[in-house]
């Protein structure tokens, strides 16, 4: 197997990258770094000698620079029959208090350019074998997040298109999956962020590694959506009780605190 995993370089990316080298899958690693990406290959190759692994800059909200991933993709002599959608660019604040590039980037990379990637997948694989889509989604797809509402309107999208993808393509050899963890410490701003949250924020948090694992595994069971933990599934079971527009103004005032709390608010 030979998989294509987008963000390959950050924390969850790089938990898949290792998830998918323990099973011997070849790699081909994307991210806006190739020094890091290179960085990376050189450490898996350490430890997986065998694996073989392929690294391509691309910035997946760039026309051009996705153009140059899928010639270079086309090159490859065997096709990749995995592709991991993992690449996404989040932030928080109101719409006013953000940046019209903060906004667009967070469109172009979630939801145009995992969609053109997942296109050139679909259009350019090889029939005869069995091909997997995993879509990493949030559980900010599952409600209107005031403060966040780009993002969480984004990861609705690859919520949603995930499981419609997945009906589309249920006779033509396509596993379609989506993973929507909560948060994870994957930098020392998400630390902060969690840490704002309280209880809440613990107990929803879930490590990369443990994420990746589920992820993978239930992408090769063919899972259409994973919730990963108990707390986050009762999270979201409880919140399909009330009017988005409650949801709305519940998490809108949440998030609100906690970014004034850690001095964040805009």
């Amino acid at each position: 197997m030979k998989a294509i995993i987008t963000g390959a370089t950050g924390g969850l990316g790089r938990a898949f990258v290792f998830e998918c080298a323990k099973k011997n899958y070849d790699l081909v690693l994307t991210a806006t770094n190739i020094t890091r990406l290179n960085s990376l290959k050189d450490e898996l190759l350490n430890i997986f000698p065998k694996v073989s692994i392929e690294t391509f800059e691309c910035k997946l909200n760039e026309k051009k620079s996705r153009e140059n991933l899928y010639s270079f993709l086309a090159s490859l002599e065997i096709k990749p029959n995995i592709l991991i959608n993992n690449a996404g660019y989040i932030f928080e604040g109101s719409v006013l208090g953000c940046s019209l590039d903060e906004i667009s980037a967070c469109i172009d990379v979630n939801v145009k350019g995992t969609t053109e990637l997942t296109y050139w997948f679909l259009t350019n694989r090889e029939k005869s074998v069995k091909n997997y889509i995993l879509f990493v989604s949030s559980m900010a797809s599952y409600y209107p997040m005031p403060q966040m509402a780009t993002y969480s309107a984004t990861k609705s999208y690859l919520t949603n298109i995930s499981i419609a993808l997945r009906h589309e393509l249920k006779r033509e050899n396509v596993n379609v999956s989506c993973i929507c963890p909560g948060g994870m410490a994957t930098s020392d701003a998400m630390k902060k962020s969690l840490k704002s949250q309280g209880i809440g924020g613990k107990l929803s948090a879930q490590s990369t590694e443990k994420v990746a694992r589920i992820g993978i595994k239930n992408m090769l069971k063919n899972k259409a959506v994973c919730v990963p933990g108990f707390f986050n599934k009762l999270t979201i079971l409880f919140s399909s009780l009330f009017p988005k527009k409650v949801i709305a103004s519940f998490v809108g005032n949440r998030w609100t605190k906690c970014e004034k709390k850690r001095g964040d608010y805009r």
